[in-house]
């Protein structure tokens, strides 16, 4: 019912080395909201990097979350999808370790709702992120498959 796809490309902004977040967000299969931003802070690795789009991601699940209850559709658990696997393991772990405690307490939200089932993480293929399109430049081939995933149609002629 809920869907967020979330990704960043590491270290992308050359002044400041700071990564970009990408995240859509999915209710009843259509796209409803979307993000593409620079994160404010300095990610240490790809992982921490794709974290943090994660956390920010799932604010706006939580909030579409909190919607569709007022709407009479219940309670559900929203899907989080994410391509980094080291990214997907730390928001399922119970606590921190020392390669993960680095990363400031506010990111921390994501692992909170895991353990509490308010949200479901689940890894998916690079090839398959829908999210990059808000992350990165793409070749036309790609642009035209995210394109189609996400309901959108180029009506003049672009690609």
């Amino acid at each position: 019912m809920l869907t967020g796809w979330a990704d960043a490309d590491y270290a992308n902004a050359k002044n400041d080395r700071k990564s970009i977040t990408g995240y859509v967000v999915f209710a009843l299969g259509n796209p409803v909201c979307w993000l593409s931003k620079k994160q404010s802070v300095v990610s240490q690795s790809t992982t921490e990097a794709e974290y943090i789009a994660m956390n920010i991601c799932l604010k706006q699940l939580r909030w579409l979350t909190f919607v569709f209850d007022d709407l009479g559709y219940g309670a559900i658990e929203p899907v989080l999808y994410n391509n980094n696997s080291g990214a997907v393991t730390i928001s399922k772990q119970a606590s921190l370790n020392a390669n993960t405690k680095h990363i400031e307490v506010r990111y921390q939200y994501i692992r909170n709702c895991v353990m509490k089932k308010l949200v479901a993480v689940v890894q998916v293929s690079t090839n398959d992120m829908i999210a990059d399109i808000l992350t990165k430049p793409l070749g036309v081939i790609k642009i035209q498959e995210v394109l189609r995933q996400l309901h959108l149609v180029d009506c003049g002629g672009v690609l």
